[in-house]
């Protein structure tokens, strides 16, 4: 007999508990923890994907007196390169626009989340900025276990609520940013 992996995600109500407790939440990097819940749980990016996000990625338009948002991770050679090396475009819904309008914005080049962290943590972490201690601090804040509930349960919230929603296969393996084998592996 081969074991199966459950993938497990967050439930509606579980999603909203962590927003709903992300509100009165006291830290001083708010904005980024935001950034990084509502870009996981709202566009199903991956972590690295959502750190190296840039201001040039989203695009906003008027339509009918109402903003329209999405964004698109684009890959640069030497700096960037998605996992499946594909550049995608993924719809946002209003929440995720409304926050995103609100925060500072910089040069289209640069980065959404500016690094808080030591020099030397960003050398041992490899990466730009590594938020997992933040992360997890809130996670374990909202009364979850660390364990099991990682970024990338973010990820899996977001395939759950789309194909709930009635979203096609295809649609989804597309914004997801994955091939169709793994889609039916993992979701």
């Amino acid at each position: 007999v081969v074991a199966t992996k459950v993938f497990e995600f967050w439930t509606v109500k579980e999603r909203n508990k962590i927003l709903k407790t992300l509100e009165t939440y006291k830290t001083d990097r708010k904005e980024n923890l935001t950034f990084i819940l509502l870009m996981g749980f709202y566009t199903g990016m991956r972590i690295r994907e959502i750190l190296n996000c840039k201001w040039k990625w989203f695009h906003f338009k008027k339509v009918k007196g109402k903003t329209l948002g999405s964004v698109s991770i684009m890959n640069e050679p030497g700096i960037f390169t998605t996992k499946s090396g594909k550049t995608r475009r993924i719809p946002m819904p209003d929440v995720l626009v409304d926050f995103v309008q609100t925060m500072k914005r910089g040069n289209p080049d640069d980065y959404v989340l500016h690094s808080e962290i030591g020099a030397e943590t960003e050398k041992v972490s490899g990466r730009r900025y590594c938020p997992r201690s933040l992360y997890e601090k809130f996670i374990k804040h909202c009364g979850y276990t660390v364990k099991g509930n990682g970024f990338h349960k973010m990820r899996h919230t977001y395939a759950h609520s789309r194909i709930e929603a009635g979203t096609t296969e295809a649609k989804i393996v597309e914004w997801l940013g994955c091939s169709w084998k793994t889609y039916k592996k993992h979701y």
